[in-house]
């Protein structure tokens, strides 16, 4: 990744988000990260994404269902 003059692409958060980079990567989108606002916002709001929030609603509500049955 260029982080001198580009933004990270959706994919390139994505593969972030999810652990799916190299070590180079990784460490450079961390990187550009720490610099670049606009990447910031964008990362941010590509991790909050509703259906991404919905799975982690049910997850906790079946675990909680789980654990009364317990």
């Amino acid at each position: 990744m260029d982080t001198g003059h580009s933004h990270c692409t959706d994919e390139q958060m994505e593969r972030f988000l999810n652990e799916q980079l190299g070590p180079a990567d990784q460490s450079a989108i961390e990187e550009h990260l720490e610099e670049c606002a606009a990447c910031q916002q964008a990362m941010m709001a590509h991790a909050a994404q509703p259906q991404e929030w919905q799975e982690a609603r049910d997850a906790l509500q079946a675990a909680a269902v789980g654990c009364r049955t317990l």
